[in-house]
């Protein structure tokens, strides 16, 4: 699980290095305390088919401090907990899901706040995927992004089948799209450590990466389209 972690995580980089900028959403504005320096991660974005946009933020004061301003602000009926080392505080308001995830830093803490649309995350439940999966595969995960003239997907899955399998499910799935293969690269030090396509069409990109778990394997494809058109 930690291996499929990663492979996200660098997918995810990946899908906003190459969408670029994202365009503003209307969620409410993350809630920051006073002094805090943030960054948009991603504005315009849909996970698992609900809006959420997400800030990364630095302030100069300890985490003590952070976290009492949170608490105070969510209120009574907000939920808290460690994980991997952040203190994550979050609390829905109305329509909306807030969270935040606090740690320290070498000069104060640091952060990061999302705000979810939870009444259009619900109504995007069961939404088509837009693509057929191998079978036996199970959804981690569906991100989209936009910008004008310009859309990105991650999506991740695992499943039981083997690692090869999977590469070519998805040549098949990309070919029936247009794509045709770039490069073919092993994903980690040699090819037992799984493969990094990349793959190139008219206006479009897309990268899969494919890795071995204990129990399965690990897939996650990134696209670009840049043709301002539906996928």
């Amino acid at each position: 699980m930690k291996r499929l972690k990663t492979q996200v995580r660098r997918a995810l980089r990946t899908a906003l290095l190459l969408h670029g900028g994202i365009a503003g959403a209307a969620l409410p504005a993350p809630p920051l305390m006073e002094g805090a320096k943030a960054v948009a991660v991603g504005q315009s974005m849909r996970i698992n088919g609900m809006p959420t946009s997400i800030h990364r933020f630095a302030i100069d004061k300890p985490v003590d401090q952070v976290l009492a301003f949170y608490r105070t602000r969510f209120g009574k009926d907000r939920v808290e907990q460690s994980v991997l080392g952040w203190t994550v505080v979050a609390e829905a308001e109305g329509d909306y899901f807030f969270t935040v995830r606090l740690r320290p830093a070498l000069q104060g803490t640091e952060g990061a706040v999302s705000v979810a649309d939870l009444k259009q995350g619900l109504a995007a439940r069961g939404r088509p995927l837009g693509m057929v999966f191998p079978a036996g595969s199970r959804l981690i995960s569906d991100v989209d992004m936009d910008d004008p003239g310009k859309r990105g997907r991650v999506v991740s899955l695992i499943n039981n089948l083997p690692p090869e399998a999977n590469v070519q499910h998805f040549k098949n799935v990309l070919a029936a799209r247009g794509f045709r293969v770039d490069r073919d690269l092993p994903a980690g030090k040699d090819a037992a450590g799984g493969r990094s396509l990349w793959f190139s069409a008219t206006g479009r990109d897309a990268i899969l990466v494919v890795a071995p778990l204990p129990n399965g394997t690990s897939v996650v494809l990134n696209t670009v389209d840049r043709r301002n058109t539906e996928k």
